[in-house]
């Protein structure tokens, strides 16, 4: 049995975080994560998780450094990702992510998605499905973001849509 309970964890503390996501994440994470193992078996894990990070925010306290795959960074302004949920059920080794929700920042991010635990973390094989949408106050903010993710009501087009890739992800909203 495995039973982890989270009551305001600083989320900039904890380096596991920041490290695999590249950023500096920070806000209150509450919540619990409860499995039981048969045999002592990541693989074969049923139980539950419930997290909840508030007041999120991605980026030191003035900007959001992007690493680019060329090595240098790119610097956004610290983006407010508000409160942000994490919900699933794991049943014989698979975490099913049934709600992954972020809301009253900068960005709405909604999505969903699947893990298939293993004995080793790090062995585990993640699918998650998100989406993003970055709202105008933030694409207003400043010149960069204006030009990276579109001045709303602007037709010109954004510098994100010249990328084929990211063009034909975008949806309509």
């Amino acid at each position: 049995e495995l039973e982890i309970n989270f009551d305001g964890v600083e989320m900039a503390r904890v380096d596991l975080i920041t490290s695999n996501v590249g950023f500096p994440l920070d806000g209150k994470l509450n919540g619990a994560i409860k499995l039981s193992m048969p045999e002592g078996k990541a693989s074969k894990a049923n139980g539950s998780i419930d997290l909840e990070v508030k007041e999120m925010n991605a980026g030191n306290a003035k900007e959001l450094p992007i690493k680019l795959p060329t090595g240098g960074t790119f610097k956004l302004p610290r983006l407010k990702v508000g409160n942000f949920n994490i919900n699933g059920e794991a049943k014989d080794g698979v975490l099913k992510i049934t709600k992954i929700v972020a809301q009253g920042g900068d960005v709405d991010v909604a999505g969903d998605g699947r893990v298939q635990l293993r004995e080793v973390a790090n062995d585990a094989h993640l699918e998650v499905n998100l989406k993003f949408k970055i709202n105008d106050a933030y694409r207003n903010k400043t010149d960069v973001t204006k030009s990276l993710f579109g001045t709303p009501g602007s037709k010109a087009p954004a510098l994100i849509d010249l990328d084929p890739k990211m063009s034909k992800a975008k949806g309509s909203d």
